[in-house]
């Protein structure tokens, strides 16, 4: 599906706030228990509606914004952190090294974030929290 507008997209983006994965997930890529990188997976194919890939490009690129899922966690003393790390981008460091800030696969990819996390509780569904639409800025 094409969204035409940063707060089309966004609008979308919200209506998974609270819900679970299990409540998204209609190609049952959970039942894949192996397979990395899955619950961005349904986010992109089940609730999104674009196919899988590993483009360089950003995930909605007619608005140029990447959409990025991760996990957080309640520390015992009651904070919360990350679950893991947020990967922005792989890059050919032969290639890249040939690049401006400007030109690089990083800023092509990630000068719009649409950032979602999801709360990591063990044994139990995991839901969704949309935070918002990320531009990032680039000051000389």
């Amino acid at each position: 599906m094409l969204y035409k507008t940063e707060s089309e997209l966004l609008s979308k983006a919200k209506e998974a706030e609270g819900k679970t994965f299990d409540q998204i997930d209609i190609y049952n890529r959970l039942s894949n228990r192996k397979s990395k990188g899955s619950l961005g997976q349904v986010i992109e194919e089940s609730f999104f509606g674009y196919k899988i890939n590993s483009d360089a490009r950003p995930d909605f690129e007619e608005l140029r914004v990447e959409l990025k899922v991760t996990p957080f966690k309640k520390n015992k003393n009651g904070s919360l952190s990350a679950k893991e790390r947020l990967v922005l981008n792989i890059i050919n460091y032969m290639e890249e090294v040939e690049t401006t800030f400007h030109t690089s696969s990083f800023w092509e990819k990630n000068q719009k974030l649409l950032l979602t996390q999801l709360s990591h509780q063990k044994n139990k569904c995991k839901s969704l929290v949309v935070l918002r639409l990320w531009s990032i800025k680039y000051v000389a």
